[in-house]
């Protein structure tokens, strides 16, 4: 069984992220994070649009994570063009949230992830090649909780030379349903989807 313990569920979701097994990934996310992921990325999309509409004056943008019925309707013919030609707000809101994250995950690895663009590091989401990580061990935070601490080796081997150099700790959040274990809701996992470019990166 893959998602016995923690440490097995985050090693199965890397292997399936690098094998682009996006169903399998998703499957090992939890549940309740991968329907509150549709809400939340929908919301920042609505966002995202009404600052193109209103740049440069404003600048920048947010969202609340949670979006109406109403809105989406209001919104539904906008089209969303990080997504591809003719991607509208209403089509990708017409996906179930398992399909909805998995066209983000595919996409992000096709164009580059919101998380190449912010302050996360570059997942093996939108890497070509297969990540190498080390995963150091569990960190249990109670009976249903627990996060499994890695650290991502350089591509350039050289790095490893320099005895000053330590690999940046990272952490993945996991929780337990009843016997399985599930990857949570982090950065990595909220930031799947392809960037949005700001008026910094897309001046046009």
């Amino acid at each position: 069984m893959t998602d016995a313990s923690p440490k097995e569920a985050v090693v199965a979701y890397f292997d399936a992220l690098d094998r682009a097994a996006w169903g399998e990934a998703i499957a090992l996310i939890d549940p309740v994070h991968v329907t509150a992921y549709r809400e939340q990325r929908l919301a920042h999309i609505i966002a995202w649009l009404a600052y193109r509409k209103l740049r440069p004056k404003a600048s920048g943008y947010s969202s609340s994570g949670s979006v109406s019925p109403e809105t989406i309707a209001k919104h539904a013919h906008e089209l969303v063009l990080p997504y591809g030609p003719g991607v509208t707000v209403g089509s990708l809101a017409a996906l179930p949230p398992p399909a909805f994250m998995q066209n983000d995950l595919e996409i992000g690895r096709r164009v580059g992830t919101a998380a190449a663009f912010g302050h996360v590091e570059r997942d093996a989401v939108m890497r070509g090649d297969r990540a190498r990580r080390r995963i150091l061990g569990e960190l249990p935070y109670n009976y249903d909780h627990a996060y499994v601490a890695y650290v991502r080796t350089p591509d350039d081997d050289s790095a490893l030379d320099n005895p000053w150099f330590l690999p940046h700790l990272e952490s993945m959040p996991v929780r337990r349903r009843g016997a399985r274990w599930y990857i949570g809701a982090s950065m990595a996992t909220q930031m799947m989807g392809p960037h949005l470019p700001s008026l910094e990166d897309d001046p046009s």
